[in-house]
């Protein structure tokens, strides 16, 4: 049996030494990762607060709903079916109150036909829906089909409407001529011509929209000849006016003649 050679005290102070420049090496290595670890976590700190400012800045200006008014009642809807659901709920939604008040004027807005945002269109519709019931169907010739949403140009006149009602009571200073000019003249003119056309719209139901190829986008006819004209009255042409369409012009317009539907609906 072999002897186990036992190393000398040099030897053995060596490898103690060793040890003692790995355990160096290790704890400077250490060392640096809590400097980087510190070191990122500043950086992280520093971002949130950043975007913290970001954050605030778009609850302010209400581009984002805060977060107090996101809250929502469990089981109430918040966006309309088939709106995305990154879409987030609008402000307000989920509160218990009543709704808006009839008599609360509505802040500046843009036209129902120029709305460009789920909630511009919300906005409008939580001051309009309530004056309707309020106010606009108290008269026996302000009849609406159920599908009065659905048609752009018969919300656009409801809107205006509702505004004009609004700047003769609820403004800052009402006065008896706008309100007579709402009741003589504004009222009756929009409720004429809700009724007036062609009776398509009053006899509109839902079930007519199914079909959406009825209802297409409204088409500015003629607009490819637009920058024809447009030359030409910029020019000495205006002066031989009016100017003869080109063939090609003639022709497309034919198509769009024969194409033409019989009955258009109110939009």
């Amino acid at each position: 049996m072999a002897v186990k050679k036992i190393p000398t005290l040099e030897q053995l102070s060596d490898r103690v030494g060793g040890i003692g420049r790995t355990l160096d090496r290790l704890g400077v290595q250490n060392r640096e990762a809590r400097e980087a670890a510190n070191a990122a976590n500043a950086g992280v700190e520093s971002l949130a607060k950043k975007f913290g400012a970001v954050y605030d800045a778009l609850v302010s200006g209400g581009v984002v709903p805060s977060p107090a008014n996101a809250q929502v009642t469990p089981g109430t809807p918040t966006t309309p079916e088939g709106l995305p659901s990154s879409v987030p709920p609008p402000p307000g939604a989920g509160e218990t109150s009543a709704g808006p008040e009839v008599g609360a004027a509505p802040g500046p807005g843009p036209s129902w036909l120029a709305v460009a945002s789920f909630y511009e269109a919300q906005a409008i519709m939580a001051v309009l829906v309530p004056w309707l019931a309020e106010v606009y169907l108290r008269y026996p010739d302000a009849a609406l089909p159920t599908c009065w949403a659905w048609h752009p140009a018969a919300v656009e006149e409801l809107w205006w409407l509702c505004r004009a009602w609004h700047d003769a009571y609820a403004c800052e200073e009402p006065t008896s001529q706008k309100a007579g000019d709402w009741h003589d003249r504004q009222r009756p003119a929009v409720a004429k011509r809700l009724a007036d056309s062609g009776s398509a719209f009053q006899r509109c139901r839902l079930a007519k929209h199914a079909d959406v190829a009825d209802h297409a986008h409204p088409v500015v006819p003629g607009a490819d000849t637009v920058a024809h004209v447009t030359t030409a009255w910029a020019s000495d042409q205006r002066h031989a006016w009016p100017l003869a369409p080109t063939q090609p012009q003639l022709a497309a317009d034919q198509i769009v003649q024969d194409a033409r539907p019989t009955k258009r609906h109110f939009q």
